[in-house]
């Protein structure tokens, strides 16, 4: 029984460090530009505290695509898109893509709402 927890305990360990590396959760833990200590998501989190709902998924033309999604209580709404690059190290190198705001495409110079 002792060898079954043990090998139990390692492939646990083994999952849970390989989950810090995708790049889900790299970007959700990446500093942001307002100088202060906080994550992407803790910033985005201050503005939509409603729902926070992160999804990685392959496009139709073979890219790595993130998307994170988000709703305030009040009922707006924000959509961003990363294509998702690796470094031959395996780093991850999100793009910012797409950004939508309440249902309308935005620049990303939209993303600066979230460092004032």
């Amino acid at each position: 029984m002792g060898l079954n927890k043990l090998i139990l305990a390692a492939a646990l360990t083994l999952l849970l460090s390989g989950c810090e590396k995708s790049p889900i959760s790299q970007i959700k833990n990446s500093d942001f530009c307002d100088g202060s200590d906080l994550s992407f998501e803790d910033t985005l989190s201050l503005k939509y505290n409603e729902n926070i709902e992160w999804e990685q998924f392959q496009s139709s033309n073979g890219n790595d695509i993130v998307e994170v999604r988000a709703k305030s209580k009040s009922g707006e709404t924000f959509r961003m898109q990363y294509l998702i690059q690796e470094t031959k190290s395996g780093k991850v190198v999100p793009k910012p893509g797409y950004i939508e705001k309440n249902g309308e495409k935005s620049s990303l110079f939209g993303l600066l709402f979230l460092c004032m």
